[in-house]
Parts: structure tokens; C-alpha cells; sequence
């Protein structure tokens, strides 16, 4: 374990070199969220190489990360060099994490549509308030690299309905 903990601590010293503003931290989030297939049901993260993203604060992270050996390029894309950063770059690890709670809600989300589908759309049956709406909005604000199109309406039918009844319930 001596040498793949000094790689994470080394990408975490790196991170904070180059995450120097919100943006640039979210770019990195983003960024290497989307490097990793979080894995799901107990199974292993693994790694996954992306097309080279096009943003300047995306741009900034990869020449950062690619010169210091965390990153290679390719005719894939580029990737992470290295598996251990999964396992001992602590804030890797949470933000895969974070993703797999992404995409865990995704799948809460999409089963509710299904079924609210299924019945003809009744205003019962969209997200309730509490757990399953603010979920859903926090994954409308921040959803990583995980394509959320297919969600995106019923999670905005669902705001729309619960705020016209916390008006209702105002009067």
C-alpha cells in the first residue's frame, strides 16, 4: 500500500494546484467523475476512456493532470494512468461515490416516470415532496457526466406541481 497511497496523495496535492476556483474544481469533479464507471451492485469501479472534452477550465485540468502522469492520451481519448487513484485518491473516491448516488436516484427517478406513464400521467403519482423531490433537484443542478434528458421533465413537472400546492396551502 506505501506506493498507492503516495499517488493518491500526490493527485490530491496536484488538485489543489490546479482547482484554484469553483470553476475549475467543478471541471475537475466533472472531469474525472466521467473517467471512472463507478460500478454498482458490489462490483469494482473500472476505468473508461472519454473523447477530450472541448472546455478551457476542462482543457486546463487534463494538460495539469496528462504532465504530472495522472492522465495519458490516446487514440481512445484520454484516461486515468493509473487504477490505484480509485482506491487511494480519497476525493476520487468520493466523488465516484457521488456519482453511483447519481445514478442510483436516476434509476428511482426513471421507475416513478415509468410508472406515472404507465397510469396516464396523474398529478398523484409525480415526485412527492421531502426525499424524492430534492433529490431529483439536486441532480437537476448537479448530475456530473450522467445524461439526465430522459428524466428532465417529470423532475420539473413534479417541482412545478409541488410549489403551485405550497402556494395553495399559503392562502
Amino acid at each position: 500500500g506505501g506506493v498507492t497511497n503516495v499517488i493518491g496523495q500526490a493527485a490530491e496535492e496536484r488538485l489543489q494546484q490546479i482547482a484554484t476556483t469553483p470553476e475549475l474544481e467543478k471541471a475537475a469533479k466533472t472531469l474525472f467523475s466521467s473517467l471512472v464507471n463507478p460500478g454498482a451492485n458490489g462490483h469494482r469501479e473500472t476505468l473508461k476512456p472519454i473523447s477530450k472534452p472541448s472546455g478551457e477550465a476542462e482543457q486546463k485540468i487534463i494538460t495539469h493532470f496528462e504532465k504530472h502522469g495522472f492522465i495519458t492520451e490516446s487514440k481512445a481519448g484520454i484516461e486515468l494512468s493509473h487504477e490505484a487513484l480509485t482506491r487511494n485518491w480519497s476525493t476520487l473516491k468520493k466523488w465516484i461515490r457521488e456519482k453511483r448516488e447519481i445514478l442510483e436516484i436516476k434509476e428511482r427517478i426513471e421507475a416513478a416516470q415509468s410508472n406515472w406513464n404507465k397510469f396516464q400521467q396523474p398529478i398523484d403519482m409525480l415526485l412527492k415532496k421531502g426525499s424524492p423531490l430534492e433529490e431529483a433537484e439536486r441532480i437537476l443542478d448537479d448530475h456530473r457526466d450522467v445524461d439526465i434528458t430522459g428524466i428532465q421533465d417529470y423532475i420539473q413537472q413534479s417541482i412545478a406541481f409541488q410549489r403551485k400546492q405550497a402556494l395553495k396551502q399559503s392562502l
